[in-house]
């Protein structure tokens, strides 16, 4: 609260200050200590007024799992030291949104440069260029908002706009440590895997988009909210209709014919179940795909794939994947067979994932990961997909991060998850953070030191400066007896005289041990208080040890070790 304080008396006293300056310089010039409070300031009165409410006593808000946080409340949260992996969920079709991303975009050059240059690789392929799509001219929206339905559209949109978040994040120290792709979305988790380069992702995500928008246009997809088990119970009687994808323990998507799908609306809504319609008229992940797969295997055929060089979660397993994926029969089955979503999130957990940042234009697959991630009613692990949730330990929560969400200015989404992700203890590169942005250097208000004395305690009584260490080890020099002045907690000492050996008094239990003054002293090299560096060596050689049993100063400290527990040579 005092540094608070004083970053507030900063901004009164220079109504000048720019706010970009002060950010940036706190930010990198400041350690990240474990004790953090965030301020998501939209101007300087707000900021003023969220330091002000702080430094007065109000308590901040905590540090949230991901949900929408109150406007102009500071965060605080003690990051951990083990913030946990990040994992990058990654959404396939139907997450699309008009102008997706358009503020990023036209303000940041991290994210521009990404996007034109995955785009300038597929706009050739394709009936509208994306920035036209994404950033339509002034009279061609409703165009633009056609197109971004249309299958051919959508996949390769989608790809670009994930890709161009993912250097966003990286830019800023934000990097998948596991990646789990939906759908379409594993195309561009495979890529960032290492599986293909950019250009060939590209010409994967264009022929499947423009393969499934050839087909016939007669099917569709239902989302059921019922586990696997009553969904099957519901589908059995129509062979036309199958299971396209596992998303939670209790939502699984049902693809087939249109008419199929409209009948099976009719049973569940009589079964008590809710189900709802999902846009598109392809039935994806079922047999009806079955006809594209020669012309993509052809396709698939050309591009170089190699095994996954960062852990990627298979849709088709729900484990990791490995040598598989780099086999173009893979992606031929990833067409046709159902999405295992919800397993793939557990595989994540289990792998040590805490950090779930979603790089769709909408957290659709948040909201999946939250249901299979809760504890379910009955046993754990009942559902398919559901793992035992266990006991989370302080900091070790799961935290759902979006990148964008639909209706939000996508700067305020976008930082307060970097803000919680900083808050979690994630070391976040601030230096390339603020790179892309003109900045000064200011001087910043220092540390508020609390100036507590930390000096060790001098004992009963007031013993000397060279006595002070020799006291708080429980050692006296020997020419001091105990009991009469001057030994430690007994008065004062004039002056040191070290070469005539030391005494070990009482200390946590100790036997009493007695180092016997020496005998005598050779060549007259003693080392005393006016002399102690240049005559410390001098005087214990030419020390001799008594004809007796008693310790010396030459085994003293082997004797003080035994007493301790502690091997020679520590």
């Amino acid at each position: 609260r005092a540094t608070a304080s004083r970053y507030l008396e900063l901004l009164r006293q220079r109504p000048t200050l720019a706010l970009a300056d002060l950010c940036a310089n706190a930010n990198q010039q400041r350690t990240a200590f474990q004790q953090r409070l965030v301020c998501l300031a939209s101007d300087r009165a707000d900021l003023e007024g969220q330091l002000e409410a702080f430094a007065g006593g109000k308590a901040p808000a905590k540090a949230s799992t991901g949900a929408p946080q109150a406007a102009h409340s500071p965060l605080q949260a003690v990051a951990g030291r083990r913030p946990g992996k990040v994992a990058f969920l990654i959404s396939g079709q139907g997450s699309q949104e008009r102008a997706m991303a358009r503020d990023l975009y036209g303000s940041h050059p991290v994210f521009r440069e990404a996007f034109d240059r995955a785009a300038a690789l597929a706009d050739p392929s394709l009936e509208l260029p994306l920035k036209r799509v994404l950033r339509p001219e002034p009279g061609q929206e409703q165009q633009a908002a056609q197109a971004l339905q249309h299958t051919a559209i959508a996949q390769p949109a989608l790809f670009v706009v994930g890709y161009a978040l993912s250097q966003l994040w990286a830019s800023w120290g934000v990097r998948p440590d596991l990646l789990l792709g939906h759908s379409a979305g594993e195309v561009l988790a495979a890529h960032l895997a290492g599986v293909f380069d950019l250009a060939d992702g590209i010409r994967l995500i264009t022929a499947r988009g423009q393969l499934m928008q050839s087909l016939p246009a007669d099917g569709g997809m239902v989302a059921l909210l019922a586990p696997l088990e009553q969904v099957q119970a519901l589908i059995a009687a129509d062979s036309s209709l199958g299971v396209a994808a596992l998303n939670a323990p209790r939502n699984t998507v049902v693809s087939g014919p249109a008419g199929a799908l409209g009948a099976l609306v009719e049973r569940a809504q009589r079964a008590g179940v809710a189900t709802a319609r999902l846009p598109g008229a392809h039935g994806f992940h079922s047999p009806a795909m079955a006809p594209m797969l020669d012309a993509f295997a052809q396709l698939l055929a050309q591009l170089r794939l190699c095994p996954p060089t960062r852990a990627l979660v298979s849709s088709l397993s729900g484990g990791l994947a490995g040598a598989e994926v780099a086999d173009p029969a893979y992606w031929c089955e990833q067409v046709l067979r159902p999405v295992r979503f919800a397993q793939g999130v557990a595989t994540l957990q289990a792998q040590g994932a805490r950090l779930f940042v979603d790089l769709g234009p909408r957290p659709s697959l948040i909201t999946l990961a939250k249901q299979t991630l809760a504890p379910g009613p009955g046993q754990p692990g009942k559902n398919p997909g559901q793992p035992v949730p266990g006991q989370q330990a302080p900091g070790q929560e799961p935290l759902f991060l979006p990148s964008l969400v639909p209706a939000q200015d996508d700067w305020s989404v976008i930082l307060a998850s970097l803000a919680q992700l900083h808050l979690r203890g994630l070391a976040i590169d601030w230096i390339s953070f603020h790179a892309p942005f003109a900045q000064q250097r200011l001087t910043l208000p220092g540390y508020p030191f609390e100036r507590q004395r930390h000096w060790w305690p001098a004992g009963r009584g007031q013993v000397p400066g060279a006595h002070r260490w020799l006291d708080h080890l429980g050692l006296a020099p020997l020419d001091l007896v105990p009991g009469e002045p001057g030994f430690p907690g007994h008065g004062t000492v004039s002056g040191p005289s070290l070469a005539q050996g030391f005494a070990a008094k009482q200390w946590d239990g100790w036997d009493r041990v007695d180092l016997a003054p020496p005998a005598r002293e050779s060549h007259g090299s003693g080392v005393n208080g006016s002399g102690v560096n240049g005559g410390v060596n001098g005087g214990l050689n030419a020390l001799a040890p008594q004809a007796s049993n008693e310790p010396t100063l030459a085994t003293a400290p082997a004797r003080i070790l035994q007493k301790l527990d502690l091997p020679p040579g520590r």
